[in-house]
C-alpha cells in the first residue's frame, strides 16, 4: 500500500483506517468513496404489541396529540456513539447533531365500510413544520372499504441536535375506533447520514 502525504492531502491506492491511538472506533475511508464509523449511530425499532387502536395511543387521535409510543411495545437495538437513542415513548434522541434518515412501515386495517384513515408523519421534538415550516403530507385508507392496506411506509432526512427527537405521531386518525394497525409488523428505524 503507498501512501502519500502533502501539505493538504493524504493520498492512498487503496481503503484507509484511521485509528486515533489505540482505541476501537476506527474511521475507514474506502477507495471507492464511501466513508463509515462503527461510532456512526444507527438504530433498529420493531413493535412487539397486537392490534392497536387510536384510543391505545397516548395523547388522542387528533390535533396531532396521538404518538405511537410505548402502546407499541417497542424492542429496539442502536449502535454508534452517544449515550442517547429511543426510549419506551418512542421517541429517538440523537446522540449528535447532524442530518438523519428515518424510516417506519407499518400495517393497517380498516374495520368497516366507512372512510377510516390516517395521516402519518414524523415530528421532530413534537413539531410537525420541521421541512422549512411545512410537513410532508400523506393519507392512508381514505376511501378503502373494509380491508387491509397495502401497507404503510414513510420515510424521511431531519436535521436532528444533539440530544433533540423523532417520533412518529399522525397528524390526524379519523377511525372513531374503527381502524387499528399491527404493532408487531411495524418497524421504526434511523441513521445518521451527515
Amino acid at each position: 500500500m503507498a501512501i502519500t502525504i502533502t501539505s493538504n492531502n493524504v493520498i492512498s491506492n487503496t481503503d484507509l483506517r484511521f485509528r486515533p491511538g489505540n482505541t476501537d472506533y476506527p474511521l475507514y475511508y474506502y477507495s471507492n468513496g464511501p466513508r463509515y464509523s462503527d461510532r456512526t449511530p444507527a438504530f433498529t425499532a420493531e413493535g412487539t404489541a397486537g392490534w392497536l387502536y387510536h384510543n391505545n395511543m397516548s395523547g388522542g387521535a387528533s390535533a396531532g396529540n396521538a404518538v405511537f409510543a410505548n402502546a407499541m411495545g417497542w424492542n429496539w437495538q442502536q449502535q454508534g456513539a452517544g449515550s442517547y437513542g429511543m426510549n419506551s415513548n418512542g421517541r429517538y434522541y440523537a446522540p449528535l447533531s447532524g442530518y438523519y434518515y428515518f424510516y417506519f412501515s407499518t400495517y393497517f386495517h380498516n374495520d368497516n365500510n366507512s372512510t377510516n384513515y390516517i395521516h402519518l408523519n414524523f415530528a421532530k421534538n413534537d413539531g410537525f413544520g420541521w421541512n422549512n415550516g411545512r410537513t410532508p403530507h400523506n393519507i392512508y385508507g381514505h376511501g378503502t372499504p373494509y380491508t387491509y392496506e397495502d401497507g404503510i411506509v414513510v420515510s424521511c432526512n431531519m436535521y436532528l441536535g444533539q440530544g433533540e427527537y423523532c417520533a412518529i405521531r399522525p397528524p390526524y386518525w379519523n377511525s372513531n375506533n374503527q381502524s387499528r394497525i399491527y404493532a408487531s409488523h411495524s418497524t421504526f428505524s434511523g441513521c445518521l447520514i451527515g
